[in-house]
């Protein structure tokens, strides 16, 4: 019986990991029914001989016992199969984190260039606004100078993403180290599209006054890279061009264009900085993890 009851726990074992569920069911039907004459017999004749010598009080202490042992058996087959749910979960929830972690990686390079992005914008319209004589500048330097830049950014949500579709609240037993990971994502990140935004929302009203503005100013496609855009001429006189754009730029409104894109950029490089930061430090966390 007890090797029965082991071969018993072995196919549950078995059902519980295998790769073919259906063929463990199976073997298991199989095995229940090839062993179940044999066994049958042994527990009878047990069972006979008991009664045969008038043991009653024996009989029931065996019947008793034997519910005792097959319940035993049961408990401990659903325990290998909690030890083994247990483990398919911890190496999920490890492939995660290493996912998280490659994700992070590609979020610390763009955040490198978007700083390198934002620090070089930024620094035109610092120059723009230094400058109190524009003659030594050409009007096409200080078009590309002034023109306004969109540079969005999407963090890589490519594992989280993942972990929401599988409904996964908890991704690590450190319960601070899920909190900071869906903050990371939650929170910063909210916080990052809207500051975005609101740099993209602010940008298009200083393009529409450097380029529509009364239409003073002809914008010039050399500088563009784009096919043959060098070979785009400009009716406007360069002297007429340079004299308008001098004037949108000392002009008390586009000076503040220029004053407000400048602020802006340094509010999104310091943020940026801190995202950068925090996106280093959750690699660093999520390692320190993964190596218990």
């Amino acid at each position: 019986m007890v090797v029965a009851l082991f071969r018993l726990l072995i196919f549950y074992f078995l059902k519980s990991s295998h790769i073919n569920p259906q063929l463990c069911l199976n073997e298991t039907l199989s095995f229940v029914i090839t062993n179940r004459q044999p066994m049958m017999k042994f527990f009878r004749k047990i069972r006979q001989n008991l009664l045969s010598e008038g043991k009653t009080a024996k009989y029931f202490k065996y019947a008793i016992g034997e519910i005792i042992l097959v319940m035993i058996g049961i408990l401990l087959a659903l325990q290998v199969n909690n030890w083994n749910n247990e483990r398919l979960a911890e190496k999920q929830m490890r492939s995660f984190l290493h996912g998280i972690i490659n994700d992070l990686k590609s979020d610390t390079l763009q955040f490198e260039n978007r700083i390198q992005i934002f620090n070089n914008l930024k620094e035109h319209k610092k120059t723009l606004l230094q400058l109190s004589n524009f003659e030594e500048i050409d009007s096409d330097s200080l078009f590309m100078m002034i023109r306004p830049r969109i540079a969005n950014y999407e963090i890589n949500m490519t594992t989280f993403d993942k972990i929401k579709s599988l409904d996964i609240t908890q991704i690590s037993e450190n319960d601070s180290l899920s909190t900071t990971v869906y903050n990371y994502y939650t929170v910063w990140t909210n916080s990052l599209i809207n500051l975005m935004n609101w740099d993209n929302e602010e940008s298009k009203e200083e393009a529409y006054y450097f380029y529509f503005n009364h239409n003073q100013f002809e914008i010039s496609l050399e500088g563009y890279n784009f096919e043959d855009s060098n070979e785009i001429i400009n009716f406007q006189e360069e002297s007429i061009r340079k004299a308008n754009l001098v004037k949108l730029l000392s002009e008390p409104t586009g000076r503040n264009h220029l004053k407000r894109d400048y602020t802006r950029k340094q509010i999104i490089l310091n943020r940026l900085e801190r995202f950068k930061d925090r996106a280093t430090s959750l690699i660093a966390d999520i390692e320190k993890e993964l190596n218990k």
